[in-house]
């Protein structure tokens, strides 16, 4: 019993003295807490939440990618339609008192799926059944020619 009281004696001392600090060390340094930065082909906003205690800024080096607002503990982004068929991604470098921050911007290219192998169009007035699926709008222009 007696060890048993030196034990929680020591452990108690140990725990005082590595118990709350007067500095907040942790809440001075920028953290992102959460990001929806995965974009599909067509773009759109998304947007970093953080911690920090300081002025906030944000950068991106990407032409088809911007910073829209910083406000409060919100960074939003705009990420416009990727019409090619590569995925790409870029990185938000976001920067405060305490020092850089990155996250990954990441858009999927654009897909186009013809589940028609083989079609065959005459100058004959009619119809062509085409099927297609994309990951963007699908625009089909006839010219006023060919439409008769």
């Amino acid at each position: 019993m007696k060890k048993l009281s030196i034990f929680c004696l020591m452990l108690l001392g140990l725990l005082l003295s590595t118990g709350c600090s007067s500095s907040d060390d942790a809440l001075t340094e920028l953290t992102i807490i959460r990001s929806n930065l995965d974009f599909d082909a067509g773009g759109g906003m998304g947007s970093v939440q953080l911690r920090s205690n300081g002025e906030v800024s944000a950068m991106v080096e990407a032409d088809w990618c911007r910073t829209v607002s910083i406000t409060g503990d919100m960074i939003t982004v705009s990420v416009d339609i990727n019409t090619g068929y590569e995925s790409r991604s870029t990185q938000l470098a976001i920067t405060d008192d305490s020092g850089t921050r990155q996250t990954t911007i990441y858009q999927q290219g654009a897909v186009l799926i013809s589940k028609t192998n083989f079609f065959h169009v005459t100058n004959e007035k009619g119809e062509v059944p085409i099927e297609l699926f994309s990951n963007l709008p699908i625009e089909i222009t006839i010219p006023d020619v060919a439409k008769n």
